[in-house]
């Protein structure tokens, strides 16, 4: 597996579990909250995606060769970045991962664009 394929099935994780738990900010406010609640002091959505991180980096010490664990912490630090880097005013929507066309088991180059109203990220065979 090449950094690409692994950059490609990161993007393609959000989508799909996207469709089983919905949009990360909600849940990520609410797991917030939750964290507030029990812990007592106020816990932000990025506090909680920072905490997802490091969970991911502990688990690759105990089995490094576990792509799920590369592919989770790269969708959390991206999560993190949404979190830390948006004003919270016109939001940008996350990335959506765009299947290619046709069965490509090695997606050779990858193009993320911004349309400034969302963002899509597409893989494809190299040329």
């Amino acid at each position: 597996m090449n950094y690409k394929d692994v950059l490609f099935q990161s993007a393609s994780l959000v989508n799909e579990r996207g469709k089983d738990y919905g949009d990360i900010e909600p849940m990520f406010q609410d797991v917030a909250l939750m964290a507030t609640i029990v812990l007592g002091k106020t816990i932000e959505p990025y506090d909680v995606t920072t905490i997802m991180e490091m969970v991911k980096l502990r688990r690759r010490r105990e089995n490094p060769k576990l792509a799920d664990i590369y592919q989770d912490n790269i969708n959390y630090t991206a999560f993190s970045a949404q979190f830390a880097l948006n004003d919270h005013e016109g939001e940008k929507p996350a990335a959506v991962a765009t299947q290619p066309e046709e069965d490509v088991p090695y997606a050779q180059n990858i193009s993320v664009h911004f349309d400034g109203a969302s963002t899509s990220v597409i893989a494809s065979p190299s040329n």
